[in-house]
């Protein structure tokens, strides 16, 4: 055997499907929240996760069938690496424009400013049950703009001037709409 080149590696000990994928995953989303980056994962980082859960388990499967074992910590943590490396580029965010709270904000402030929606002209419930159902609609509006593929990353809310700004301009739309219909029933001379 001399000259052949072979270095020994002490194995580990062997970890289940279980606490490999556990701990894969919470190291993995422990490495995606370094950094600069807001503390809460977006609804594409949690769907990216799912996938990259789903390669973790193929990962320990085919692992087995190779080496007739299971991985050990080294292992885990040669994979978590490598796979951060791989796929940071997926992960990556474009800096924020606004976010869920402010955009809700945003819309909230330019209904209180329309000439329909003076504070005195309702009860306070009814001006309070309007309020709170326009936060409603904004934030359903904001969550379902926020979450696009890798690749359409500018058509997200909360990383587009532009978006935001149409957003606000078909929610305002919608508000005339609804007061059409629905909220001038409760002024109080209505």
């Amino acid at each position: 055997m001399k000259g052949r080149g072979y270095v020994l590696t002490k194995l580990g000990t062997e970890l289940t499907k279980e606490e490999y994928v556990t701990r894969y995953m919470r190291n993995f989303e422990k490495l995606l929240l370094l950094g600069d980056r807001p503390k809460e994962l977006t609804n594409r980082e949690e769907q990216l996760l799912q996938y990259e859960k789903e390669l973790c388990v193929l990962f320990y499967d085919q692992f087995i069938k190779k080496h007739h074992r299971a991985p050990d910590e080294a292992t885990l943590d040669d994979q978590v690496k490598a796979n951060f490396i791989e796929r940071s580029k997926i992960f990556a965010r474009a800096p924020l424009v606004t976010d869920e709270a402010n955009f809700v904000q945003a819309h909230i402030g330019q209904i209180k400013r329309v000439r329909e929606m003076r504070m005195e002209d309702y009860e306070p419930d009814s001006y309070t049950h309007i309020l709170q159902r326009e936060e409603e609609l904004a934030r359903n509006y904001f969550r379902k703009h926020d979450d696009y593929p890798f690749g359409y990353e500018c058509l997200c809310i909360s990383r587009s001037r532009e978006v935001v700004n149409q957003g606000l301009e078909k929610l305002l739309e919608a508000f005339y709409d609804s007061y059409q219909v629905y909220y001038r029933r409760y002024r109080k001379n209505g």
